[in-house]
């Protein structure tokens, strides 16, 4: 089974392709040309060039993948032009998705953040309560991506 992992050279794309890797999964990166792959590079050597926002080259790493991990996002809690943290983290979730269900992946894991969840009146965090009320760029888009997954899932 081939794996592809959006947001590997983050830090927490970068610890699930140490974990998958260590499961013995054969695993495919999506990195942009700029992307330093020294975090990952003892880990992985199939690396797909390709970008969030080019939709056709996510359906291109997707081939011959069976399973997407998808932790990819811009994580910056303010910038001057919020659309440089919306567009890759909420634009860039709806293309993984989509190019997913085009390239016949069978699974996509969506890794989020726990910023996307209210507390609950007990103080809990689960998946079961109503969205967080984000105050941030980041926070914003995190929860929006999130919901267009669920969405999406159904």
């Amino acid at each position: 089974m081939r794996t592809l992992v959006t947001g590997a050279t983050g830090h927490v794309g970068a610890n699930v392709v140490r974990r998958l890797a260590v499961s013995g999964r054969r695993i495919r990166i999506l990195a942009r040309p700029t992307s330093p792959l020294d975090i990952v590079s003892r880990y992985v050597s199939d690396v797909a060039m390709g970008d969030l926002l080019d939709r056709s080259s996510l359906v291109a790493a997707m081939r011959g993948c069976d399973v997407v991990y998808h932790a990819a996002a811009v994580y910056s809690l303010w910038r001057p032009d919020a659309s440089d943290i919306f567009r890759p983290t909420v634009e860039g979730s709806r293309n993984v998705l989509e190019a997913a269900a085009e390239a016949g992946v069978r699974r996509v894991v969506y890794v989020s953040s726990i910023v996307t969840l209210a507390a609950r009146a007990n103080g809990r965090l689960d998946e079961s309560g109503a969205p967080a009320k984000p105050r941030t760029p980041y926070l914003r888009a995190k929860v929006e991506a999130e919901q267009y997954a669920r969405e999406f899932a159904e």
